[in-house]
């Protein structure tokens, strides 16, 4: 059986290291999903998403011009984008392995 290799988590990277690797580091999020136990009740599950802080970087931005102004999404800081995404999808960094 293989062994997934212990990486850092949210409590030892910081938004500023995360954006100082951001083709090395991931945001990681669960996002709910709907299920079935064995019983035949409905479940809810987790799905882990994750996706590279560059990545996450451009979506944001995306995010932000959709709902808002291409303006200000052209002139918010990539820290801003950052934190906006960590903080709305309740997620964590994680280096690549």
């Amino acid at each position: 059986m293989m062994m997934k290799k212990e990486s850092k988590t949210n409590t030892e990277i910081t938004l500023e290291q995360a954006l100082s690797n951001p083709h090395t580091t991931y945001v990681v999020w669960d996002t709910p999903w709907p299920g079935m136990g064995p019983d035949g009740k409905e479940v809810t599950t987790k799905v882990e998403e994750r996706m590279l802080v560059a990545d996450a970087i451009k979506c944001a931005r995306a995010v932000f011009a959709k709902h808002r102004f291409d303006k200000l999404a052209l002139q918010q800081s990539d820290y801003n984008l950052l934190a906006d995404f960590v903080s709305n999808h309740w997620a964590y960094f994680e280096l690549s392995e």
